[in-house]
């Protein structure tokens, strides 16, 4: 804690202002660019996802990159400490794949409860935007897609949230749950969707845990791509009739798996990062 806890209050609300804002700035500035440059002769799958794609590399990346060296430089490096360990790695998977799990619950629970008509046709309208992007028909569509709609929001949404937010809120709250709690719930409003807060909310807190107990940016990074390749390859397989999209809880074998799995990797995990 600073000697001056005041102050380090608000200077940690205006860095967490401005980067908002410039995640913000950058996004729509560089959407809209990328609309202007692109030339008319693209595809309208491809015109889309580059489009998106320059949302998030201008929001999530360039922003937040150019304040933390402008301003933050020492906030970073602090993450980079540990290396990666191929044992960590193996739980991290186990720990994505019962989150991913655990998450559809949550999708499904959202999709149920009553909101107002307008939050839920802006909802339908962002689900019908992105059902575009993911039903890309070439391998060459698909590569771009990973790399656009998996890689690239997977690392600038880390860097943003999870590298600075969080990091940031953690120098001021008297313990790291409540900044990974608070950081959670930015990246799930940020996003926009009333039927998925929940679900983004709790891979929210999932990411901001994989931060908090190994100080390493790099796993939460990683748990979000394999959770942003996941829903990629699902709706592939789904497009291709191998499987039907969900309409009801997973069934129940795949649950217990999911919660026992789950709990025995995060005992693993623990075991592996103890809290500083």
């Amino acid at each position: 804690m600073s000697s001056h806890p005041t102050s380090s209050t608000l200077r940690t609300f205006l860095h967490t202002t401005l980067l908002l804002y410039l995640f913000q700035l950058g996004a729509a500035g560089s959407h809209g660019l990328a609309n202007h440059l692109l030339p008319p002769s693209l595809t309208p799958y491809w015109h889309q996802l580059l489009t998106t794609g320059s949302a998030s590399l201008g929001g999530f990346v360039l922003g937040p990159l150019l304040y933390g060296r402008l301003v933050l430089p020492d906030l970073l490096p602090a993450l980079r400490r540990q290396g990666l360990h191929p044992r960590r790695l193996g739980v991290l998977v186990g720990l994505t794949a019962a989150a991913m799990v655990l998450g559809s619950v949550c999708s499904l629970w959202n999709q149920a409860l009553p909101l107002p008509p307008s939050w839920v046709a802006h909802a339908i309208k962002l689900r019908a935007a992105m059902q575009t992007l993911l039903n890309f028909t070439s391998p060459l569509q698909g590569g771009g897609a990973f790399l656009l709609l998996a890689c690239l929001p997977a690392l600038g949404e880390e860097l943003l949230f999870r590298g600075y937010l969080q990091t940031l809120l953690q120098q001021v709250l008297s313990h790291r749950k409540f900044a990974v709690i608070l950081t959670a719930l930015v990246f799930s409003l940020l996003h926009s969707n009333p039927q998925q807060f929940l679900p983004l909310f709790w891979l929210g807190l999932f990411f901001g845990y994989l931060q908090a107990t190994s100080n390493n940016l790099w796993y939460p990074f990683l748990a979000h791509l394999l959770n942003n390749a996941g829903v990629l390859v699902w709706h592939w397989a789904a497009r291709q009739g191998w499987i039907t999209p969900p309409t009801s809880l997973p069934p129940w074998p795949l649950l217990v798996i999911a919660i026992v799995g789950g709990l025995a990797c995060l005992r693993a995990w623990q075991r592996m990062h103890k809290p500083n």
